[in-house]
């Protein structure tokens, strides 16, 4: 027979009671992002799912999080609960407050990802928080969606709110709502998404007491603590087959776009794990760069999360993993930016090389979970007055791309969200059409841009929008044009990534990876270029037959195939069967070049 679960209080739960009310808790989540998500404004968070929610104990540790809730985001949160703790303290907390913040160096990322948080009292006490978190299109700042390559400094970004009531003990400020929409490019929008946040954290309180209705408060309550147990205990299972010992990588942001010289930066990870403790240290990594691109502290921890729950999926994410993790940073580095130096650019700078070195590092202790690097997001942005309706518009793209080859699998076919976002959605162009002056005209796999290995990465894709009226502006903030996304165990690296206006004509510009304030008028194109994940193994190890099928799926160009793969392909019988591998010529082929390759080896 099964045995009951004490929590630390004593409250026993049985094996039954656990397994409902757990998922019950999971579902609280679920509805309040379902709540955010249908009733927001904002394209970004309604149809790119660009949010996430949570439920917290009264220490405001995580205790449980949505299905499709962005991990990226999630990891930021308990930093944000410790800033309100610090504002306002426990005795200041009423029933139905919700504080508004969005500070980004001391509680997340960029200022456009606003959090709201609401205390739930339980039996007249402080009990637990329900919270969330939703990025707006736009949060003021000098450029049209407040994305800034070219910012000296945090105040250039946007409005930055520390700590604020938006309700207080029930009664909406509006004053102090009015005041945040007066320093916004799109109030209307931020207004429904603001009314949206709060209404998904009613909701949310809602079913929590509706199961304190049912279990009790002490159930519920003590329930926080065994949910945190038992990840606790399978992060522990997980890690004990790690070997134990020291591995060391080093990654690097293009370019500061600020510095003179533009001149890479390092961000650099010795990750330590002994017994079931993993320290990550990051103090080797290069003073915090001039321009937005480097990383918060709290949106460093979170890139640590986001890289060992992808490759650990069955631990579930709240403080009961967390709480084994020693997280070592430098305030001033690339991956702890201080305040006020910028950060807008950050979850495609610093965060995304955090994410690739613990994937690297862990690769080493742990072979099954090594794989090659994933792609990197590209914020592209087009702003500017929509002469159709003479207002203000803000269309903001993320990047589809690919995540890198394994010891047994390719990253896939299907270009997909950065890894911290899997549960965002590519907007549909139907909507950017709708809501700015723009029309697509490529949406598309872009070939040759996985990584080859033995077991390829995903591809990448291609994003193409024409201006259809007016002038406008663009932004880009990315990264891995230079540094592209790399291979391991002898896979190659990815394509790289780059913008282009008006490709192919004789007026084309590359933006590259950091561009603001880029005029554009109705008429010119903008063309994003994804790139694949990075490979694994070998190229010239790789199955003819997947070769072959990867030309034929338009992921491998007939070229790419003989020359990096070593396939030789012939025609067969267009259309029906276009090519087929010619077993002969291929082996000559891979002899050849193994043998050339030990000769420069031994060399």
């Amino acid at each position: 027979m099964a045995q009951q679960q004490p929590d630390a209080t004593g409250v026993d739960i049985d094996p039954t009671t656990m397994a409902v009310l757990r998922r019950a808790i999971v579902n609280v989540v679920n509805e309040m992002g379902t709540t955010l998500g249908k009733v927001a404004y904002s394209p970004v968070i309604s149809e790119g799912r660009d949010y996430a929610a949570a439920v917290f104990d009264r220490n405001g540790h995580l205790v449980a999080c949505g299905d499709h809730d962005l991990t990226g985001l999630l990891g930021t949160l308990e930093p944000t609960l410790e800033l309100i703790f610090q504002t306002y303290g426990e005795e200041d907390l009423r029933e139905g407050d919700i504080i508004c913040c969005n500070s980004t160096h001391e509680a997340g990322n960029h200022l456009n990802d606003v959090r709201m948080v609401k205390p739930v009292f339980v039996d007249g006490r402080l009990g637990a928080f329900v919270a969330d978190v939703g990025h707006w299109t736009d949060i003021g700042g000098a450029t049209p969606g407040s994305i800034n390559p070219l910012a000296r400094d945090a105040f250039a970004e946007g409005l930055r709110m520390t700590p604020v009531k938006f309700v207080d003990g029930g009664t909406v400020r509006r004053d102090v709502i009015d005041m945040v929409l007066a320093n916004v490019r799109m109030p209307y929008e931020s207004n429904g998404d603001i009314w949206a946040q709060m209404r998904a954290l009613d909701a949310g309180e809602s079913r929590l007491m509706g199961l304190v209705e049912r279990y009790g408060g002490d159930t519920v309550l003590a329930m926080f603590d065994v949910m945190q147990e038992h990840a606790h205990a399978i992060f522990r299972q997980e890690i004990g087959a790690m070997t134990d010992g020291v591995a060391e990588f080093e990654d690097y942001i293009d370019a500061d776009p600020l510095d003179a010289e533009q001149r890479p930066v390092k961000v650099a990870l010795k990750l330590t794990k002994s017994g079931d403790r993993l320290t990550f240290d990051f103090t080797g990594s290069d003073p915090q760069p001039k321009a937005g691109i480097g990383s918060t502290r709290p949106l460093t921890q979170s890139g640590v999360y986001v890289a060992l729950l992808n490759l650990f999926p069955d631990i579930p994410f709240n403080h009961g993993f967390s709480r084994n993790l020693e997280i070592v940073t430098e305030p001033g580095t690339s991956v702890h930016v201080a305040f006020p130096n910028p950060v807008s650019g950050c979850a495609a700078g610093g965060f995304e090389k955090v994410i690739a070195c613990v994937l690297n590092c862990i690769g080493q202790l742990a072979p099954s979970k090594r794989v090659g690097s994933t792609y990197n997001l590209i914020n592209a942005t087009v702003g500017g007055i929509d002469p159709r309706f003479d207002r203000p518009y803000v269309m903001y793209m993320w990047n589809e791309g690919g995540f890198g080859g394994g010891p047994d699998r390719d990253g896939g076919d299907a270009p997909t969200m950065a890894m911290y976002a899997t549960g965002s959605m590519n907007q549909p162009i139907e909507v950017h059409e709708r809501f700015g002056p723009v029309q697509y005209t490529e949406l598309e796999i872009a070939q040759d841009s996985a990584g080859a290995g033995k077991w390829r990465g995903c591809p990448g894709i291609r994003h193409s929008y024409k201006l259809t009226h007016g002038e406008g502006l663009v932004g880009v903030f990315g990264d891995r044009k230079r540094f592209k996304p790399w291979g391991v165990e002898g896979g190659l690296e990815g394509s790289g990534q780059d913008v282009h206006v008006n490709p192919g004509k004789a007026d084309e510009r590359s933006l590259g990876m950091s561009a603001s304030d880029e005029p554009v008028k109705a008429g010119d194109e903008v063309r994003v270029l994804s790139s694949g994940g990075g490979g694994y193994g070998d190229p010239l190890e790789r199955d003819p037959a997947l070769v072959l099928r990867d030309v034929e799926l338009e992921f491998v160009s007939v070229q790419a195939a003989r020359d990096v793969y070593g396939v030789v392909l012939v025609e067969e019988d267009p259309p029906r069967v276009p090519w087929r591998v010619d077993a002969e010529q291929t082996a000559q082929m891979r002899a050849q070049r193994s043998a050339s390759a030990t000769v420069r080896t031994e060399a």
